[in-house]
């Protein structure tokens, strides 16, 4: 948008050097080029006003279409970080970026299915060590496995899914 009203500022200046310069050494009175850059003026300063209305306006809905989505993406992304699973990213119809959302969602599936199948294993794990647990009666042995039971079930205990 600034860039606009800079060049629209530089031609304006350029056109009234140059084209109402000229005027005025090839005869046309002085009235009639004062006359005509006032109407130039007022032409150009309305064309300019429009002009850089609608950039800005173009401006607003492209940083609305890209980098809102990217703002979206910024927090899942964060959540996942902290171990939430849940975070998925939905868009408007009308954002861009919509394969890269597509693949940051399908990497969240896949990891969220790799923590699922490691609970499971720990799962199995945990009722295998109990069992061997009520089995083996040394309380050395009882105890070490008691801890082994706390570390796994804290390995993705930390992950929302």
């Amino acid at each position: 948008v600034f860039v606009t009203g800079v060049s629209a500022l530089i031609v304006y200046i350029t056109l009234d050097r140059v084209v109402f310069g000229a005027l005025e050494e090839y005869g046309f009175g002085l009235a009639r080029v004062v006359e005509l850059k006032k109407s130039f003026t007022f032409s150009f300063a309305l064309i300019s006003v429009f002009l850089i209305v609608a950039f800005g306006l173009a401006s607003v809905v492209v940083f609305q279409k890209i980098v809102g989505p990217l703002f979206v993406m910024e927090k899942a992304a964060k959540a996942i970080a902290a171990g939430d699973l849940t975070q998925e990213v939905h868009l408007r119809k009308t954002d861009d970026l919509k394969d890269f959302f597509i693949e940051f969602n399908a990497m969240q599936q896949g990891l969220r299915s790799l923590v699922q199948k490691d609970r499971e294993v720990l799962r199995g794990i945990t009722v295998r060590i109990e069992q061997l647990n009520h089995e083996v009666q040394p309380e050395k042995i009882q105890g070490e496995l008691k801890q082994i039971l706390a570390e796994l079930a804290d390995v993705t205990a930390r992950y929302k899914l």
